[in-house]
C-alpha cells in the first residue's frame, strides 16, 4: 500500500517554528520609533540639510517623525565622507594628508574632527 505524500501546507501544521524564526519576523517589521519603542513607522518623505538627505520615518502610534539610525545619528557630514576619511587614516597616512585630500573632494574638515571619526568608527571593518 502506498502513502501519499502531504502538501508542503499540511506538513508545517502543528509543528513547532524554528529556533531563530520569531526574532526574524520581528526584525523585519522595521525601525523602532526612538520615543515609543513601537515598530509602526511608515516612511514620511526625507530631511535635508546642507550635506545629506536622510529618510524620515513617522510613528504612527505616538505621531513623532524621526530619521532611522544608521550608525551616523547626528553627524553632519555623509556617510561617505567619514568612511573615506577613516579608510585613509588607516592606510598610515597623517591626520594633516588625510584633511588635504579631503578638502581637494570639497569636504572642509578639520584634523581634530577627522581624529574624532577614526576613535568612533575605526574599529568597524571599512570597505569602499
Amino acid at each position: 500500500m502506498k502513502t501519499r505524500k502531504k502538501p508542503a501546507s499540511q506538513k508545517a501544521r502543528g509543528q513547532p517554528k524554528a529556533k531563530g524564526q520569531k526574532a526574524r519576523n520581528q526584525m523585519s517589521k522595521g525601525p523602532r520609533c526612538p520615543a515609543c519603542r513601537s515598530s509602526s513607522a511608515v516612511y514620511r518623505g526625507f530631511r535635508h540639510n546642507a550635506k545629506s538627505k536622510k529618510q524620515l520615518m513617522l510613528c504612527r502610534k505616538c505621531g513623532r517623525k524621526f530619521t532611522p539610525d544608521d550608525g551616523f545619528l547626528r553627524m553632519r557630514f555623509r556617510k561617505e565622507d567619514i568612511m573615506e576619511a577613516v579608510y585613509l587614516y588607516s592606510k598610515d597616512f597623517s591626520l594633516a594628508e588625510v584633511q588635504k585630500r579631503m578638502e581637494r573632494k570639497g569636504v572642509k574638515v578639520s584634523r581634530w574632527t577627522v581624529l574624532l571619526w577614526v576613535r568612533k568608527y575605526g574599529k568597524r571593518r571599512i570597505s569602499i
